[in-house]
């Protein structure tokens, strides 16, 4: 809102979000989010939603390493939050650049599964 008040108070608005960020950055914190394990294991969340892989499509990462580092980062969260509940979000079509083709987006999905 343009006078800096929040439009909504009604729901938990502690969250972490992280734009432009690849799977394999979380992965290996020397190469991008130092910060993903310990601030999970400082604020606890109940529920961690997991929406990567379209970044790493987008940059000629392979499917299956990407699938791969998916399940890494659903251990190391499973490690800190074992009781956490866990959502992994499929790639959902694009059209960055014409090269979010319907075909490596459904190939990776069903990697997820």
């Amino acid at each position: 809102r343009s006078d800096g008040s929040e439009l909504y108070t009604d729901y938990d608005r502690e969250h972490q979000a992280i734009s432009g960020i690849q799977a394999w950055q979380v992965v290996d914190p020397s190469q991008g989010s130092p910060y993903l394990l310990p601030h999970i294991q400082a604020t606890q969340p109940d529920v961690a939603l997991i929406h990567l892989g379209t970044n790493d499509l987008l940059s000629g990462r392979p499917l299956d390493v990407t699938a791969g580092h998916i399940g890494t980062i659903i251990d190391m969260l499973r490690s800190v939050i074992p009781r956490g509940t866990l959502v992994a979000a499929e790639i959902i079509t694009c059209q960055r650049f014409n090269s979010c083709l319907p075909e490596p987006i459904q190939q990776y999905n069903a990697l997820l599964v």
